[in-house]
């Protein structure tokens, strides 16, 4: 070993193999046969142990696990490898303190049933530990959404899902394909960890989709979907149907469905069987419209709902009836007879809208010709009229929408008849005694308010008041 001064003791590094016949003989170096020599004793070499993998382990490629060993003796340092191909080359070497005894180890993207790691005393390459023989198999992913059989409709939210085996910082890519898988398109790329992808389905109906998702650097570890409908978008109009028959001017509520989501909607109306389309607007995606139907009259009105961001998505309702409002006059009535200046009611019936307007008019001619009486709201279904100083037996109320003269309606014949005051107490060849009172006594027809009373006494040359201001309704004086 050496050859000392005789101190007494000497600090000795043990040699690096196992014996169990070791010997330690100390003597005279200038005399050989003067000795001493220590009982046989054991000598065991530095020993490393790993202990985790085991055999037969699998470790998914890309997941992270923890190396563990046990060593003899005093190690420092520590080299970790790893091996792909059972031992016969030996990859990316790292070094830990021996005490951790432990290393977490990310697994590699090597596929193998021959996987190996190895701990080696970084000062004594000769003290190494190697593991078991264990797998590293592929990474996986598996779609969870959606699934074969299913049906998404263009413009539909779809989350796209998956479970995983694997580390969580890899990154997938998700693609879909409308042809069974002989073309894809990228959707995006993002971290497995997230574990799903929020898809709008886009316009491209087909019974053939695939949704697929692939590792970003190893591609081929993937998973595919089933293969899926995606429907195209559709609208459905409820209201109006082919026996709808509406009045113009008035309001009415527009109704549809729709499959697919889409914002908004141009809305549209035709009077002539869908030659020619009229814009109503453009509002939300409600499925409801209060529209007020046009001034029009057909019996071929139709209502197209389109979806403005693709106007192949469209409905056309079935041909319905759009109708003039009805007036109906119902007073005066027929052979009436109005007397000058009196207040009477013209009523009307009407399907007008209770915003529209209409003209009172009246003739005295039978309908030839019309003089104005007021306009008004069709709502209030009446109007105190004065008797006009216009004696006719042939009078005619029109009443007449203010927007669209054709919708009217024309009440029966009525008599204006002037007013008349007959004199009842007065007779021919009666005889009055002057100064004495006598009662004067009258009827009429009409509306009068008060009378002048006056005498002649020349046959009606001339006249003397009696009185201008006789109340009338008394009928004496």
């Amino acid at each position: 070993i050496n050859s000392t001064a005789n101190s007494q003791n000497y600090l000795w590094t043990l040699p690096t193999y196992d014996t169990d016949s070791a010997i330690v003989r100390v003597a005279y170096d200038t005399d050989t046969t003067i000795f001493s020599q220590t009982n046989i004793f054991e000598i065991l070499s530095q020993k490393i142990t790993v202990t985790y993998p085991t055999l037969s382990e699998s470790l998914i490629a890309g997941k992270t696990y923890k190396i563990s060993w046990k060593y003899d003796g005093v190690i420092d340092t520590v080299i970790i490898e790893y091996s792909t191909d059972d031992g016969v080359l030996w990859n990316s070497p790292v070094k830990v303190l021996a005490s951790t005894r432990s290393y977490t180890f990310t697994a590699p993207n090597t596929v193998t049933s021959n996987g190996r790691i190895r701990v080696t005393n970084k000062n004594l390459s000769s003290s190494f530990g190697v593991s078991e023989r264990f797998d590293i198999i592929d990474k996986q992913v598996n779609i969870t959404s959606p699934l074969a059989g299913e049906s998404y409709i263009v413009g539909d939210k779809c989350l796209i899902t998956w479970d995983y085996l694997g580390g969580t910082g890899d990154s997938v890519v998700v693609a879909y394909s409308a042809d069974g898988g002989t073309t894809w398109s990228q959707l995006d790329t993002l971290a497995i960890s997230t574990q799903y992808y929020e898809w709008t389905v886009p316009n491209v109906p087909t019974s053939n989709a695939i949704v697929q998702i692939y590792y970003l650097r190893m591609t081929t570890s993937l998973d595919s979907s089933g293969t899926f409908t995606i429907a195209p978008q559709s609208i459905n109009i409820i209201s109006p149907i082919s026996t709808s028959s509406w009045t113009a001017g008035k309001k009415y509520y527009l109704v549809w469905d729709n499959t697919g989501a889409f914002p908004t909607v141009d809305i549209e109306y035709s009077i002539n069987g869908g030659v020619f389309w009229q814009s109503i607007t453009s509002v939300a995606n409600n499925k409801y419209y209060k529209w007020t139907v046009p001034n029009a009259s057909t019996l071929i009105g139709m209502i197209k709902v389109t979806n403005s961001n693709n106007t192949s998505v469209t409905a056309t309702s079935p041909a319905f009836e759009i109708k003039y409002p009805v007036i109906s006059v119902l007073s005066p009535e027929n052979q009436d007879s109005l007397f000058i200046g009196t207040k009477r009611y013209i009523t009307w019936q009407s399907s007008m809208g209770t915003a529209d307007s209409i003209i009172l008019a009246y003739s005295t001619d039978g309908g030839t010709t019309y003089t104005p009486i007021d306009t008004l709201s069709a709502s209030l279904k009446s109007y105190k009229w004065t008797v006009p100083n216009t004696p006719s037996s042939n009078c005619i109320i029109k009443i007449s929408g203010y927007e669209n003269p054709l919708v009217l309606g024309t009440g029966t014949v009525f008599c204006i008849l002037e007013q008349h005051l007959y004199v009842t107490s007065q007779y021919l060849n009666e005889i009055y005694i002057a100064s004495k009172r006598y009662y004067i006594t009258w009827d009429y027809l009409g509306v009068i308010d008060t009378l002048t009373a006056e005498y002649s006494i020349d046959n009606g040359s001339t006249w003397n008041t009696i009185s201008s201001s006789v109340v009338a309704s008394n009928q004496y004086y």
